[in-house]
């Protein structure tokens, strides 16, 4: 992984449910990087999806854009509420 942000997605049980956006630069599917979190972390902080792209939104500064990664997550999810792993 060479780089990732996480950002809530709206979910209708929880409210916010976690989402991994990762920059890869192996191997590592959707599959093997939420097993990988969840073993390391409390049960509401485990990934919900992953979707591996090629950049991050960044600033002209070069600061993380999370919210547009936040704006693509309720896109997404009013266009097709069910699960996804690449974008």
């Amino acid at each position: 992984v060479r780089d990732a942000a996480v950002v809530g997605r709206p979910h209708p049980k929880h409210g916010e449910v976690p989402v991994a956006h990762i920059v890869a630069e192996g191997r590592a599917t959707a599959g093997e990087l939420i097993d990988f979190v969840s073993a390391r972390v409390a049960g509401h902080k485990r990934l919900h999806d992953v979707r591996i792209v090629d950049e991050l939104p960044r600033s002209a500064s070069g600061k993380l854009a999370r919210r547009v990664l936040r704006d693509r997550e309720r896109a997404a999810t009013t266009a097709s509420p069910g699960r996804t792993t690449n974008a």
